[in-house]
């Protein structure tokens, strides 16, 4: 990437608030919420950058979203989010964040291949060097869909007047994280969280392997939970929301008897659990959870044991 200063500096991202429920409304849009890293994509005289919600920049990791998007008319910033399919279609954040922590040219040209991304384009905040943030959404969606052509790995995000529910109904079916609501006529807030744009999440549910549990004042505290993932278990999370103290003490029981104290950790990438005690990843339970966190952990997680007895 040419070093070049940029005519519009990155910025914050406007951000929704969550809201508790679905619901209808014909002065809102919905759009499907996409499971993926948020990213800003800045087209200038020197090329396309881009940057995550964060600030940090995210350029090389995708080459070929540069390429997609290397006809954006200069002094035009898309905002949206980067998604990578899994093996079952859905958006795997899992994969998208393999994508979005690679370095190294090489790496990034081999997992190209081998983890294709999509950008899903939802907004467009400046046009030519005019800032249009201050016109009505739909407005905005108009210009973006005039801007953004579908494509391999682009596609602007459809949107439906009124239909909350039956959208999020959709969305929970397919296991999917939830929608969003618009207000038609919002402007875009740069750096703000605002209620004209409300994020209603679909709890999650999954099995999940106990890998071990953790062990305070002598007492299992929670368990620890973890996922099969490319052949290898990765760490989730902790969980002790749904046990009770009933069943706190029985899984400590069985635990210690079954499993001991001084099994190896299974986890390939050992994390930092104060008082880990490991066990083999033999047991699954079903857990429910709000959302994904940016490091692909649990959100919210409850042991789901009516579920599991």
């Amino acid at each position: 990437m040419t070093s070049h200063e940029m005519t519009i500096p990155p910025f914050y991202p406007m951000e929704p608030v969550i809201a508790e429920q679905p619901f209808d409304s014909e002065r809102h849009i919905f759009q499907v919420k996409w499971d993926g890293v948020r990213c800003l994509a800045y087209a200038d005289t020197g090329g396309v950058r881009l940057f995550n919600r964060r600030l940090n920049e995210k350029t090389t990791q995708y080459p070929e979203l540069l390429e997609a998007l290397q006809d954006m008319p200069p002094g035009t910033v898309l905002d949206g989010e980067i998604v990578a399919p899994g093996q079952d279609g859905k958006p795997s954040l899992y994969r998208v964040l393999e994508r979005d922590q690679l370095k190294s040219p090489a790496s990034i040209h081999t997992q190209r291949k081998s983890i294709p991304i999509i950008y899903m384009a939802f907004d467009v905040i400046f046009y030519k060097g005019k800032c249009i943030a201050g016109e009505p959404l739909v407005k905005r969606q108009e210009m973006l869909k005039e801007l953004i052509h579908p494509g391999d790995c682009i596609h602007p995000v459809e949107s439906i007047t009124g239909r909350g529910r039956a959208l999020f109904d959709a969305v929970s079916k397919e296991g999917m994280e939830g929608i969003v609501s618009k207000e038609a006529q919002s402007p875009y807030l740069i750096g703000k969280k605002t209620r004209l744009w409300q994020k209603i999440k679909s709890w999650r549910e999954m099995e999940a392997l106990v890998c071990g549990w953790v062990k305070e004042n002598g007492r299992l505290r929670s368990l620890i939970f973890g996922e099969m993932q490319g052949g290898e278990i990765v760490y989730i999370g902790n969980a002790s929301s749904g046990l009770g103290e009933k069943y706190r003490q029985q899984f400590q029981r069985y635990l210690s008897a079954e499993y001991g104290d001084r099994l190896p950790c299974p986890f390939t990438a050992v994390p930092a659990v104060k008082g880990a005690v490991w066990t083999l990843p033999e047991i699954k339970l079903r857990v429910r959870f709000l959302e994904w966190s940016g490091d692909y952990k649990m959100r919210n997680p409850v042991i789901m044991l009516q579920e599991n007895l």
